[in-house]
């Protein structure tokens, strides 16, 4: 990382940059990088992190495009479930009120029959 911004990029390329880094590693790389005043194109597997780091989202199933947007629109619940098999569920932060991307992690079998209320209220919803 510090070899490629000692040569003061304007368009950065991360391939998995946040792999194998704790989450305190992982929050200071994506604060940095968001601070760079640089475009900055990562590909990230943990969903969870996409919608709080990135302003325009590509997703990809089985090597073509299926969406391109704004993370509340590309990374839908619904469009999650179709690409990746999961239910997911945007939450409010508790202090910021922020939606966060929550990933379902009962096999997703069960999860379809065996919904809470607290759950049922914020499926299928798409953050404003």
């Amino acid at each position: 990382m510090a070899r490629a911004l000692a040569q003061t990029p304007r368009l950065l390329l991360l391939d998995e940059p946040t792999n194998h880094l704790d989450p305190r590693a992982t929050l200071d790389l994506l604060q940095g990088v968001s601070t760079l005043g640089i475009t900055v194109v990562a590909v990230l597997h943990d969903l969870a992190l996409v919608p709080q780091w990135a302003q325009q989202v590509v997703v990809m199933q089985a090597g073509a495009m299926v969406a391109c947007a704004p993370a509340h629109l590309a990374l839908s619940p619904p469009r999650v479930h179709q690409v990746f098999g999961l239910h997911a569920f945007y939450l409010p932060h508790p202090d910021t009120a922020q939606p966060l991307l929550v990933m379902d992690t009962r096999p997703p079998s069960a999860a379809i029959h065996q919904r809470t209320s607290f759950f049922n209220h914020y499926e299928e919803r798409i953050p404003c």
